[in-house]
């Protein structure tokens, strides 16, 4: 019987060791902008309704990146290019740190000319769908057949912001975005193309926002649990729970110079990246590659390698 709880008493401990959880960080991060802005003090947005007129000047001075315009668009087409317009400017005046001037053609076509950069694009495509649907529902108690009818518009369009001075391009993407009616018992109950249109130009044109100012996000970032039971690294993962990051990353750092200690050099390369050191982290994370043997940490230090690398390569504004 003592034997048996001894061996009881020995798997609960193991159980309760294997279920240590490790550190975790939740934080906010602020990226740069995703396009090169330097030197980008005004901008203004080119009418994208004016490249539908054939001979626009707007349409000559992209013509380099959108070289099949066409004239022949549809009336929805224009109107939601109308749209486009107005919600990047809307987007671009509410992000800052830029001055927005209202476009005219003067401002493209002076030396040098009047604004740092434009943004311009062009609907690659705008599909309609109109489905019906039949059903049974039970109405003043008895069985009857019903059609409901919805409609989808899926707008696809191509956008690029543009130094005026050289025509390099900053930024450029393709975005698309499918509005979809409530369901109505008359296809002369649903929206028309244009609304549902208008509502996927303002969701298209929100994206700028990220392209030309710092944005951010929450990451979580998993730290590694400590095998070595070094009490000092069992304060530093207070410290962290406790979001007292600058002491624990002391803590880990101290660990990892006197003793090598994998976990602490892993969890001291994470902090000092949120703490903006991240040439340091990848010097870290780079030595632990190279010493440690464990596929698995292997590959997360790897991936972590390459998330840091990846930000560094972000353009600095």
């Amino acid at each position: 019987m003592k034997l048996f709880k001894f061996i009881c008493l020995a798997v609960c401990l193991a159980a309760i060791a294997s279920c240590a959880s490790a550190p975790i960080i939740k934080t906010q991060v602020t990226h740069p902008p995703v396009a090169n802005m330097s030197g980008i003090k005004t901008i203004t947005v080119v009418p994208l309704e004016l490249k539908y007129s054939p001979d626009s000047v707007e349409k000559k001075l992209v013509n380099v990146l959108w070289s099949s315009l066409g004239a022949n668009y549809s009336q929805d087409k224009f109107a939601t290019a109308k749209v486009l317009t107005t919600e990047f400017a809307r987007y671009i005046q509410a992000a800052g740190p830029y001055t927005f001037v209202i476009y005219s053609d003067r401002l493209l076509n002076s030396e040098p000319p009047k604004v740092d950069a434009f943004v311009t694009g062009e609907i690659t495509d705008l599909i309609v769908n109109d489905d019906r649907d039949n059903a049974t529902e039970r109405r003043n108690n008895r069985d009857v057949k019903v059609t409901y009818y919805t409609r989808s518009v899926k707008l696809v369009v191509a956008y690029i912001i543009m130094r005026s001075s050289d025509s390099a391009v900053l930024f450029q993407e393709t975005r698309y975005y499918t509005q979809t009616s409530d369901r109505a018992e008359s296809k002369l109950f649903l929206p028309s193309v244009q609304k549902l249109a208008a509502i996927a130009a303002s969701r298209i044109a929100s994206n700028i926002k990220n392209a030309i100012t710092p944005w951010t996000s929450f990451e979580t970032y998993t730290l590694e649990i400590d095998k070595s039971k070094n009490p000092k690294m069992e304060t530093a993962k207070n410290l962290v729970e406790n979001r007292m990051f600058d002491k624990a990353l002391a803590i880990y750092a101290d660990v990892y110079n006197a003793t090598g200690n994998p976990a602490a050099g892993y969890n001291a390369a994470i902090l000092l990246d949120l703490s903006g050191d991240t040439q340091q982290a990848i010097q870290i994370m780079n030595e632990l590659l190279n010493s440690v043997t464990d596929s698995s940490f292997q590959k997360r230090i790897i991936a972590q390698i390459a998330r840091m690398q990846d930000e560094q390569q972000q353009p600095q504004n």
